[in-house]
């Protein structure tokens, strides 16, 4: 992790984004602080993963975060400062410290080659979410999305280190809309498009609940559609079925190939529906284009309901 302000990836945290899609947020427990910092002490020993945690977050927060003056060993007193400061802070202090500690050293990715600590990221992301969890918090910290290997013209993160996989997007603090449509849903599909051959159809995904949470609705129903079409094309091309540029028509051989009956045409065309009707793909024409959050909901979940049914489907 970089301390230098002159570095932006600093300030890609929580309380730089918007979230006006998220209504009010839910307060985090005393409890899930102290589990989280607990457990961050217990796991971190090293002096400079503190010192580098503290300076990102003195530029983050804007605030002074003192060391204080005691007799004991600077490297307590550092993790004391951090300490101090979370547990007298806001909630959205902790989310930046929770994304922060993501970009460090210390929980980027290994290679497996590499023993425990190439597991240190993926406990720590764990760690979190079994703490919102453990308080019923409708929160949720994403997984590292790692870059393929056969992707050569994505640079690494850290130049000269092999041992370091690229980074793609580092994990971000979400809010869970359901905890049944997470499980069930938005969290198989998030896991599903991670392979390889969907890897732009994750990212169209991914963009799309970004939008919801921003409360950019429309761009978030345009979004769905095409990670939805991209996953179609992906479906028929993996198969070596007919290649077609209409949502309509992918469906139909879909739909011809794997044998699923008709009466599911149009609830699996709904998703591109939406899209041609509501979504900012298309001109509005002479009519304003209004796009409710309730329906951006709804249609996140047919796009992750839609896409999980045909993926299962055309792999049998």
């Amino acid at each position: 992790m970089t301390n230098n302000p002159d570095n932006a990836s600093i300030f890609n945290v929580y309380s730089q984004r918007s979230h006006s899609g998220d209504g009010e947020g839910t307060p985090l427990t005393s409890k899930f602080k102290v589990r989280l910092l607990k457990w961050s002490v217990d796991t971190f020993d090293d002096d400079n993963f503190w010192n580098a945690i503290r300076n990102a977050l003195i530029y983050v927060c804007g605030q002074a975060i003192p060391i204080p003056r005691t007799e004991v060993p600077m490297d307590q007193r550092i993790r004391s400062a951090v300490g101090n400061f979370l547990l007298s802070s806001k909630d959205a202090d902790w989310f930046d410290f929770i994304e922060t500690v993501c970009k460090s050293e210390a929980v980027l990715p290994r290679r497996a080659s590499l023993g425990r600590s190439s597991d240190t990221g993926k406990n720590f992301v764990g760690a979190v979410n079994k703490f919102f969890e453990l308080d019923n918090l409708p929160y949720l910290l994403t997984e590292f999305e790692l870059a393929s290997p056969e992707r050569p013209d994505i640079r690494p993160i850290r130049q000269g280190l092999n041992d370091v996989p690229t980074v793609r997007a580092y994990p971000r603090i979400i809010r869970r809309d359901s905890e049944i449509l997470h499980q069930e849903a938005i969290g198989p599909v998030v896991t599903l498009l991670r392979e390889p051959d969907f890897r732009l159809a994750n990212t169209e995904f991914l963009n799309a609940l970004q939008d919801y949470r921003r409360g950019e609705y429309d761009d978030c129903v345009a979004k769905c559609g095409s990670a939805y079409e991209s996953v179609m094309k992906i479906i028929c091309k993996r198969r070596g079925w007919p290649m077609q540029n209409d949502a309509a028509k992918l469906l139909g051989t879909i739909m011809i190939q794997t044998g699923l009956s008709q009466f599911l045409k149009q609830p699996l065309l709904q998703t591109a529906i939406i899209r041609n009707q509501l979504g900012s793909a298309h001109g509005a024409g002479t009519e304003p284009r209004t796009v409710s959050k309730s329906l951006a909901h709804y249609t996140i979940n047919v796009t992750a309901a839609a896409i999980l049914l045909l993926v299962e489907e055309a792999s049998e």
